[in-house]
């Protein structure tokens, strides 16, 4: 697991994370998650952080924790 994660490393989780989850582009998951894809593609970039309401059903739609989210967008730093 990367220990400080920056844009690069979060654009390239998100693209492993989206054939794991065979989900074909940012237009699909905005339709799973609710979330607008140029806001996904800004938390992605760490441009934008997300805010709490969006955290629930990204994470849902990616399988993954809020925490483990948060980490990867690079709001939370890992020890």
């Amino acid at each position: 697991m990367v220990a400080n994660w920056d844009s690069q490393d979060s654009k390239k989780w998100l693209r492993n994370r989206l054939k794991e989850l065979d989900i074909k582009s940012l237009e699909q998951l905005s339709e799973i998650s609710g979330i607008d894809p140029g806001s996904i593609s800004r938390y992605f970039s760490q441009e934008r952080r997300p805010s709490i309401d969006v955290l629930e059903p990204l994470s849902r739609a990616l399988s993954v924790s809020t925490d483990e989210l948060l980490k990867v967008l690079g709001a939370k730093k890992e020890l």
